[in-house]
C-alpha cells in the first residue's frame, strides 16, 4: 500500500491497480485494507472509472464505521466527494467534502484537509463562482505547502494557473505554472508536466 502514491505520481495506474487488486484479495486489518482501497480509488479515479472509485469510497467508510478510525473516515469521505464531483453530483460533492474537511481536522493529519478543500473549490468553479473557488484553492495550496506535499501542490498550482489566465491575472498564472512545472519535473511526473506546460 505504501507504493500507491508512487504509481499515481508516475502515472503507472495499470501496474498499481494490478498490485492493489491482489492486495485487496488478502485478509487485512481495517486500516491496512482501507489503505489498499484508498490506493485503488486513486487508480480508478485517474483512469476515469468513477463508479469503481465510488465503490472503494463506500467500503472505506464502512471500515471506518466498524473500526472507529478517524483517518479512514476522513479519506473515505474525501474519496466519495471526489467521485461525486466527477460524476456531476455537485450538491452531494459539496456536502460530503464539507464533512470530509471536518473529519480531516478530527483525525489530526493536516494534509487530509487539502483534498476536500480542492473538491469544494472545484464545485465552486463548476458553479461559476471563480472568486470563491480561488479562495478555496489557495487554502488547499497553503495546506499542501505546510504539509510538504509537493505532488498535491503541483496539481493545485496547475489548476489555479489556468483559472488565473481566465481572470487575466497572467503574472500569477505564470508563476504558478512555472512552480508546478518545476515540482513535476523533480517528481518525474509526466502527467503533471503536461498539465503545467
Amino acid at each position: 500500500t505504501a507504493l500507491f502514491w508512487y504509481w499515481v505520481k508516475r502515472s503507472q495506474f495499470e501496474e498499481g491497480k494490478s498490485w492493489l487488486l491482489r492486495a485487496a484479495a488478502a485478509p487485512a486489518q481495517p486500516r491496512l485494507r482501507g489503505r489498499v482501497l484508498y490506493g485503488l480509488m486513486h487508480m480508478y479515479h485517474f483512469q476515469d472509472d468513477q463508479p469503481s472509485a465510488a465503490g472503494c469510497a463506500v467500503e472505506i467508510q464502512s471500515l471506518a464505521a466498524d473500526s472507529a478510525d478517524s483517518w479512514l473516515l476522513s479519506v473515505g469521505l474525501f474519496s466519495e466527494a471526489l467521485t461525486a464531483f466527477e460524476l456531476g453530483h455537485l450538491d452531494r460533492a459539496q456536502a460530503v467534502a464539507t464533512r470530509a474537511c471536518a473529519a480531516a481536522i478530527d483525525c489530526g493529519e493536516l494534509i487530509e484537509q487539502g483534498g476536500p478543500l480542492m473538491v469544494l473549490a472545484n464545485v465552486a468553479l463548476a458553479r461559476g463562482q471563480q472568486s470563491e473557488a480561488l479562495i478555496l484553492y489557495d487554502k488547499s495550496i497553503d495546506v499542501h505547502r505546510t504539509a510538504g506535499d509537493a505532488w498535491g501542490l503541483s496539481v493545485l498550482l496547475s489548476i489555479t494557473a489556468g483559472l488565473r489566465v481566465v481572470r487575466d491575472d497572467f503574472g500569477t498564472a505564470r508563476r504558478h505554472a512555472a512552480e508546478s512545472l518545476l515540482l513535476c519535473e523533480s517528481l518525474e511526473d509526466p502527467r503533471g508536466i503536461a498539465w503545467a506546460l
